[in-house]
């Protein structure tokens, strides 16, 4: 599972990350559904947001993920905890 997020996510490639996600997955406190996660990166994507995955470390069933992102505002580090069940991700929130 890890490198199958770490290739999504560094592809930039909506299909790529949509087949990764629960039809219920969660992103942060607004995205509920898959298609919503996938409308939200696909938003992001056309901003001109890249995601370069930097380290993955697996915790049981939660990937706490951190990711270089680069976009028009800048470059920041961003950290992701990425819960999974079996082989799709089901919920995303951010890691303080």
């Amino acid at each position: 599972m890890i490198d199958r997020i770490r290739a999504a996510l560094d592809s930039a490639d909506p299909a790529r990350f949509a087949e990764l996600l629960h039809p219920d997955a969660r992103w942060g406190e607004s995205c509920r559904t898959r298609d919503e996660v996938i409308a939200w990166y696909q938003g992001l994507l056309d901003q001109g947001v890249r995601f370069t995955v930097q380290d993955i470390r697996a915790d049981g069933d939660l990937l706490h993920v951190t990711l270089d992102v680069t976009g028009p505002d800048g470059s920041w580090t961003a950290h992701q905890a990425v819960r999974v069940a079996g082989d799709q991700v089901v919920e995303i929130q951010p890691e303080e």
